[in-house]
């Protein structure tokens, strides 16, 4: 079932747009389809993670601050929290689990050696109630470039929006903001 196709930062160069799909039936058929998708996007295959990847960045601590479950440490030092959303959200009478892509992730790219600049773009799930108060936090009262806002998905229980958020700086000074969107808006 096709779901969206959007961007989610407005100036990334090339254009890069996202297809958002779902799919229900043999985890074989539905793995060969998506991989046939993915030949006509010329997406590289294979991929892997990086077999020991190192970032500047205290991954733990960044977790910590922005009350995620899990991170990541991907290519070129990367860091990804993943952080769960704080209402239970179904689909088709499922619960699903946060990495059903419901998930908000927040990621700090190290700009310098020592991880002291980093780029941030946060991947937030927001139900319609906290879209407003997020923006405003995220935008106007902290500075934070806004993407796009939009739905990944047209029969989740409550129904969920996306907002990609960027902004540069010191890590852990970005972490605290992004922790304040969280805790003034109810999200994770």
């Amino acid at each position: 079932v096709f779901q969206a196709f959007h961007q989610h930062m407005y100036d990334f160069t090339p254009i890069v747009f996202f297809i958002h799909v779902r799919a229900k039936g043999s985890p074989v058929a539905i793995a060969e389809e998506l991989h046939n998708v993915l030949l006509a996007t010329s997406t590289p295959l294979p991929q892997a993670p990086p077999p020991n990847p190192t970032t500047p960045l205290n991954a733990k601590r960044l977790e910590t601050m922005l009350h995620g479950f899990d991170y990541d440490i991907g290519d070129d030092g990367v860091v990804t929290v993943d952080v769960a959303p704080a209402e239970r959200v179904t689909l088709d009478g499922v619960t699903l689990n946060p990495r059903t892509n419901i998930m908000t992730n927040i990621s700090f790219e190290p700009l310098n050696a020592n991880g002291s600049s980093t780029a941030v773009i946060a991947d937030y799930a927001q139900t319609p109630t906290q879209v407003m108060p997020f923006e405003r936090v995220m935008r106007v009262d902290q500075g934070w470039d806004i993407g796009c806002l939009y739905n990944q998905e047209t029969q989740e229980t409550p129904q969920l929006f996306y907002s990609h958020v960027f902004k540069t700086g010191n890590p852990y000074d970005l972490a605290v903001q992004v922790a304040k969107g969280e805790a003034e808006t109810g999200i994770g």
